[in-house]
């Protein structure tokens, strides 16, 4: 079978809306690749700018979906420039080795090293989380899976519970136990998500410690009455992030819970810091990595009448 690969450069704050566009197209999903590594040493991060990447069946109508996809990108550039996209024709067996190519462990935090499960294992101090995306999901080379884990190795303490809310490859259920973290269960809704997130989970050998469930919100406040988790951390959207907030997330934190929200662009933060207000969270901590921006919140401490 042939596939259209479709390949675009974007910055932070491309990635998103492009990525949307390049779903209705793709059925297998897009891939968010770094163009670069800064280090020389065989780790280190990836670069400002990443290539969205995305493979389209070819089929009769290839020209016309080919058309459909051009025309959504215009109108989209009609409000940001986007770059042109770079249009190649590659048979199926190739892709499996050439997404892989530009893959290299990544430390993470200070004490975490994201290894792409295919290389040689790296000699490191670090403790080290074996990842295999598949084509679908990412490997953490994105600014906020580091965040995401920054913010947890501030907080998390050994024994804790943890709800990875979002979880797609299992990244940081990963780092959780690595963490030293007690129970975790991880939730996505969607079922592919899932199913990659056990199978790194099991390369990892830790299907006995951490628990994937199909699922978002609901079942998170199902599980969390009575015995709300120590701490939730949501890497998704700054959108679905508010409409989570408006639903209740904060309802499923304890009184000495905290709340992880990653995936929040720096001109998103303040609306985010507004709906979690409301529902009686405030912020302790923020970081930050170029666009992007995690933050931590807890509930608010009742005053005595």
């Amino acid at each position: 079978m042939k596939w259209l690969s479709v390949t675009i450069p974007v910055d932070d704050e491309l990635s998103e809306p492009v990525s949307d566009i390049l779903r209705r197209y793709a059925p297998d999903g897009v891939i968010l690749e770094s163009t670069g590594i800064i280090d020389n040493e065989g780790s280190g991060v990836p670069e400002d700018i990443y290539n969205l990447k995305a493979y389209i069946p070819f089929s009769e109508q290839i020209k016309e979906v080919k058309q459909r996809l051009l025309t959504d990108l215009w109108h989209l550039s009609q409000i940001c420039p986007i770059a042109e996209p770079v249009f190649e024709p590659i048979e199926q067996q190739d892709w499996n080795a050439l997404w892989k190519e530009q893959y290299h462990p990544i430390p993470v935090g200070k004490k975490l090293l994201i290894q792409p499960a295919w290389l040689p294992l790296q000699d490191t101090d670090r403790k080290v989380m074996l990842i295999d995306p598949g084509m679908a999901f990412g490997t953490g080379t994105h600014p906020t899976t580091r965040l995401c884990i920054l913010a947890m190795e501030d907080l998390l303490q050994p024994g804790q519970s943890v709800i990875d809310l979002g979880c797609g490859t299992g990244i940081l259920s990963i780092a959780a136990v690595l963490l030293e973290s007690g129970k975790v269960i991880g939730f996505d809704n969607d079922p592919e998500a899932v199913a990659a997130a056990r199978e790194n989970i099991r390369k990892n050998g830790l299907a006995k410690k951490i628990e994937t469930r199909v699922g978002s919100l609901e079942e998170v406040q199902q599980i969390s009455r009575g015995f709300p988790p120590d701490l939730i951390v949501a890497n998704i959207l700054a959108h679905i992030l508010i409409r989570m907030l408006d639903q209740g997330l904060a309802d499923t934190l304890g009184s000495s819970s905290h709340l992880i929200l990653s995936g929040i662009l720096d001109h998103q933060l303040e609306t985010v810091l507004e709906h979690a207000e409301k529902q009686g969270l405030v912020e302790c901590q923020r970081y930050q990595e170029r666009d992007w921006l995690a933050v931590t919140l807890r509930k608010k401490e009742e005053t005595a009448s």
